[in-house]
């Protein structure tokens, strides 16, 4: 018989988000170092990593308790973990793209204003997101990119994963 035990969300956040930010980190630092940057396709294996970290937290948080949890947690769980991953990433970018090699934020840039030319843009809407896009790079701007892109890619993964995963406690009479 499996007995019930609630478990506090934190721990399995703050374990599967550092573990999934280290994966994330390694991810972007051959992406970036590889020139798969701008690669949409490399996009799919950052998607991936957040789908291992709902995924997993959300196994975690189950299997510690009993194998009972609650859509709620579920959803809790993963966003959170996701979140964390997130902040870290952010941290990363920052720290990548300001010191490691700031040369490829201008790289990023002519890639992105080569996707906005097919849009038809005039020249004075291309130079101010151009300007925009070089302006992303700052710390506040790389935290909440992070933070922001993890949380609600972790919520809706954590959606459809505890809307599969979750298993109501048995309720004693």
């Amino acid at each position: 018989m499996n007995t019930v035990t609630e478990q506090s969300l934190m721990p399995t956040a703050m374990r599967y988000g550092l573990i999934g930010g280290l994966i994330a980190i390694v991810w972007a630092l051959v992406k970036n170092m590889s020139g798969l940057m701008t690669n949409s396709m490399a996009g799919i294996v950052d998607l991936l990593v957040y789908v291992f970290i709902v995924f997993s937290a959300i196994k975690a948080l189950r299997t510690a308790q009993g194998e009972h949890i609650s859509f709620g947690k579920a959803v809790g769980v993963g966003t959170l973990a996701c979140a964390i991953a997130g902040l870290l990433a952010g941290v990363f970018n920052f720290v990548y793209f300001n010191f490691i090699d700031p040369s490829a934020v201008e790289e990023i840039v002519a890639y992105s204003m080569e996707m906005m030319e097919g849009f038809g843009l005039e020249e004075e809407a291309l130079e101010a997101a151009a300007e925009s896009a070089r302006n992303g790079f700052t710390l506040p701007r790389s935290l909440m990119s992070g933070v922001g892109s993890g949380a609600v890619i972790g919520l809706i993964g954590s959606l459809i994963g505890g809307a599969v995963m979750k298993k109501e406690a048995p309720i004693n009479v």
